[in-house]
This record gives structure tokens, sequence and C-alpha cells, in this order.
């Protein structure tokens, strides 16, 4: 209480000056185009999109507009809706005067419209303020609750990585050691985007360390489903890749969960996995396959979201599964961080360098040579 009452006794910044820092910036075409895109993205339907697509330059852009003006339209409130309609038929009528009308009298209508405008502008702006507000709170707790540091395992070079593709995340990364001198590691995706998959996962995150330490890998995970499913959110689930590895050992045990298949990059060539059973929340039950792999000195075991493979850039090229192993091919090599951050630089050079569409994740195992205990 006390610190909203000071933020709100801070000075406001000066308008002029504040015009004056934006008219000296930069970046403002690059900044222009991806929120055009995302206006598209929003706004537009799948078939709209394709519809643009088959269209010439001039007659695009007034598709574009239209549909765009239409979209924005129907998404507001009843009464804001009105309110816009209103302000925008009161502005067009103040330029179809008459030279036997009043020139005040039609300036007066363009006025009132523009306010009525701006009015509705600002409600939309105080709503997008606030849900920033929150979503930046839901943010900084998802960060709290995802680790801040790559696990330490003898035998292992260990590297873990998620990024958002907006305020918060439908992936969730995480690991955990457990009994017999375990450690289990784990990713998922859920369905969607949004607030919705963000509690999602962290939920999802709470079931599976409140479990992790009582049940094997395939009665944990089961359980999980089991705690998910519900017959009237049919559509809300997630894929999940569960492995357990013990230090200075060979062998990674692992489900899936309805995830892409794990990569075992080997000196001999690349190793794609078996997929897995049903994703979680998707059946009432399911019987979960424990899988076992052994890793050579060298191997990589890679788990990635489909933030990977499916980057798609503003041709509406996905990045692929091809184009991803050809890259990471040539890369045994290097330590597990450096092969992720390869990875991470390639996918935003084939993005150019715009905003990812998905979010982006990856755990990335590197067997080391064992090292005897002290």
């Amino acid at each position: 209480m006390g610190e909203n009452k000071r933020n709100n006794q801070q000075k406001a910044p000066g308008l002029r000056k504040t015009l004056s820092k934006d008219l000296s910036g930069s970046g403002y075409f690059t900044e222009m185009k991806s929120d055009l895109k995302s206006l598209k993205e929003f706004y537009l339907t799948y078939e709209q999109k394709r519809i643009l697509n088959e269209k010439k330059w001039y007659s695009r852009w007034f598709f574009l507009t239209w549909w765009i003006l239409k979209g924005m339209i129907l998404k507001l409130t009843p009464l804001r809706r009105i309110l816009l309609i209103i302000g925008i038929l009161f502005l067009l009528s103040s330029k179809m005067h008459s030279g036997d009308i009043d020139i005040s009298s039609a300036t007066s209508r363009g006025i009132f419209g523009g306010v009525v405008i701006l009015f509705v502008l600002m409600l939309e702006l105080r709503d997008k303020l606030l849900a920033s507000e929150e979503l930046n709170a839901g943010r900084k707790i998802q960060k709290e609750l995802m680790p801040d540091e790559n696990p330490v395992i003898a035998g292992w070079d260990v590297w873990m990585y998620s990024k958002p593709a907006n305020e918060i995340s439908g992936d969730l990364i995480d690991y955990v050691e457990v009994i017999d001198n375990k450690f289990a590691l784990f990713l998922a995706d859920v369905a969607g985007k949004g607030l919705k998959a963000a509690l999602f996962t962290t939920k999802l995150q709470a079931s599976i360390r409140t479990l992790i330490y009582d049940l094997r890998l395939d009665k944990l995970v089961s359980k999980v489903n089991e705690i998910f499913f519900k017959e009237k959110y049919r559509y809300v689930f997630a894929s999940l890749l569960y492995f357990e590895v013990s230090p200075n050992e060979n062998k990674i045990e692992y489900i899936n969960a309805g995830h892409l298949p794990p990569v075992i990059l080997r000196t001999s060539g690349i190793e794609e996995l078996q997929k897995g059973n049903a994703a979680i929340g998707l059946l009432r039950t399911e019987n979960y396959l424990v899988n076992s792999i052994m890793m050579n000195e060298g191997d990589f075991f890679i788990v990635f979201s489909d933030g990977v493979t499916e980057a798609m850039n503003n041709s509406g090229s996905l990045y692929g599964k091809d184009r991803f192993f050809k890259f990471i091919s040539v890369l045994r090599h290097l330590s597990s961080k450096d092969l992720g951050e390869g990875i991470l630089k390639e996918i935003e050079k084939f993005l150019d360098y715009d905003n990812p569409t998905d979010d982006l994740s990856l755990i990335i195992m590197k067997k080391t040579s064992i090292k005897p205990e002290p």
C-alpha cells in the first residue's frame, strides 16, 4: 500500500522531453515491421492469411487494412464498439459538409468524433497496461520457479534453456535430485499460449515435484496424467519428456508423453528416438513405456520444444527437422552450452532476428569421461 502511494507520488516524465527522446531514437522501421506482423497474427485468420498471399500487392494492402480494422472492432466490448463507430461516423460526416452548412458545425462534429475515438483508445490502453502488469508479475513468478542454474552431474555436461515467445511461457524445464543419487530432468510443452498455458505449466511442475520422491518413472507420469485429465478440458494437454540419469553412469531412462522425439548426436551420426505415448491430459488412463538408451563418451542427448524445429520466418517457412539435424551434425566437438548457444544463434539468424512465434526450450546433455570418486 505504502509502495503504491510512493509510486503515485513520483513525478511524471515531461511530455516534451519524452517526445524529443522518441524522435532521436532509431530502429523504428524494424519495430513497425514487427508490429505489423503481430497485428496480422492477432487479427487475421489462417484463411485470410492464405488469401492475402495470393493477391497482388495493391489489393493485399486494401484487404489487410480492412480485415485488421474489422477484427479490431469485433474484439471490442459492445459499448466500446458502438462508441468507436459513432466516433468514425462523426469524423466522416465532418468531411462531407456542403457549402450551405456552417464549417464550424462540421469542425465540431470532427472534434467530437476524435474525442470519442480517443476515449475508446484510452480505455483499451488502460486495459492493456493493467494486463501487462499482471503478466509481468506472472513472468517473474514463473522465472523464480524455473531452475536458475544447470545441474552438476558427474560424468555429464548439462545445459538447460527456456525462453518465452511472449510475456509468459507455456514451456517448462526443471530438474530434481531424487533418491539413490539420481537426477530427474524434464521438459514440457503445454498446448496453447498465454496465461492458461502458464498456469498449466505451474500445476504440472508442482505435481511432478510432489510425486517424484515416491513413484518410479512410469507410475509417476501415469499419476500426473490422471491428475490433469478432465473431460470438460479435453483441449488442455501437455507433451512431456521426463528422464533420469545417475552420476558416472552411461544409461538414460526416459518417458516420452507426446513430445517430440529426443535426438542422440553420436560420433557416428544422428539417431532420432521413437515417438512416445499420449500427451499428458489427453486420455483418462495411459500406460507409459519406460525407455533406456546407452550413451558413449562424447554423445549428446538433445531434448527440444517445437519452438526449435517449427520456428517460422517472415516468408512462412519452417526451420524444420532436417535443417536442425544438418546444423548440429557438425558441432559434436562443442560443449553442451556452446552447442545450445549455437542453436539459438542459428534460429535467430533464420528468423532474421525477428521475434519468435513460439516458446523455445532445450535440454542438452553430453556424456563426458567418468571421473573416479576421490
